[in-house]
């Protein structure tokens, strides 16, 4: 049973980490109460996803060395402390950009791989398919995310009030789930002998990057601004309808990342990244010729 609670404990942490996708439900709150631009917004979005994954280049060591369990609780006190910083002083700009973007980002990236990482040792036998459900979590969290602050925005909570209750709900919770994450006894960590500018002129890195950069930026050049373009649609889609659409996302998200973590386990890494993109040139035909 101790490892179901592990990864229950995995998915909590990813589930608050992942509320950065429902980021657009604030954008309009914050450009209508402090004047800020759609440029202003969407860097502060863009430096979140910049400092996290500048950060696990060197987190990927420090969970090697000291298990998920420091990062974990690390990712937590980050969480709530740049979300306060934002309730305080996000009137203006750099507080803004500091509190969400930067330490947001050095959040997510302490938090991210380590409860993936427990996850997957916890259940070898099921390696995708575990790591598939672990970042569910991450792509569902905008569906929680969304539906809280809707919720304290349709009684009036200030845009400010919403990110300190947030702030100190969601770091509460991922430090209290870290705090649950361990290694299984006597695991050890194999390290491979490759030095990292033997990594840099392998090829198979750089494929690595390159599907991996297909498949994540198209999602990440509207996700940050999904409700804002749905408003701007056309004739514009009701507030409420467009708030939906972050829902929809989520859940083609979270479903998404189960879904490939099982199809993984069956035709192999590269074999997936190949299938997946696929999908993604195909859809993004069907929008084209339909639009």
């Amino acid at each position: 049973m101790k490892r179901y609670a592990i990864l229950l404990a995995a998915v909590s942490v990813h589930l608050c980490l992942g509320g950065i996708y429902a980021w657009s439900v604030f954008v309009t709150p914050l450009r209508e109460a402090f004047g800020y631009s759609a440029a202003q917004t969407q860097f502060v979005f863009g430096t979140y996803f910049l400092v996290q994954t500048i950060l696990m280049i060197f987190t990927g060591p420090l969970l090697d060395r000291y298990g998920p369990r420091p990062l974990a609780v690390a990712s937590g006190v980050l969480f709530a402390t740049g979300n306060l910083v934002v309730a305080f002083a996000g009137s203006t700009f750099a507080a803004l950009w500091l509190g969400y973007g930067v330490l947001g980002g050095l959040s997510v990236g302490c938090g991210y791989v380590g409860p993936i990482a427990a996850g997957v040792r916890w259940f070898p036998e099921h390696r995708g398919a575990i790591c598939g459900v672990g970042v569910a979590g991450y792509g569902a969290g905008a569906i929680v995310l969304a539906g809280l602050a809707k919720a304290l925005f349709a009684r009036a909570v200030p845009v400010l009030h919403v990110f300190r209750f947030v702030g100190l709900l969601y770091g509460a919770v991922i430090v209290l789930a870290g705090l649950c994450l361990s290694m299984p006894p006597g695991a050890r960590v194999e390290r491979a002998a490759f030095p990292r500018r033997r990594l840099i002129g392998d090829r198979r890195f750089w494929q690595l990057c390159v599907g991996i950069s297909c498949g994540t930026v198209p999602g990440l050049a509207i996700i940050g601004s999904l409700k804002p373009i749905g408003q701007s649609l056309g004739a514009g889609l009701p507030e409420a309808i467009a708030a939906q659409a972050i829902g929809f996302y989520a859940v083609g998200n979270a479903t998404g990342r189960v879904l490939w973590g099982l199809v993984v386990d069956r035709l192999g890494g590269r074999a997936t990244v190949r299938l997946s993109l696929a999908c993604v040139a195909a859809s993004a035909l069907v929008v084209a010729v339909s639009g």
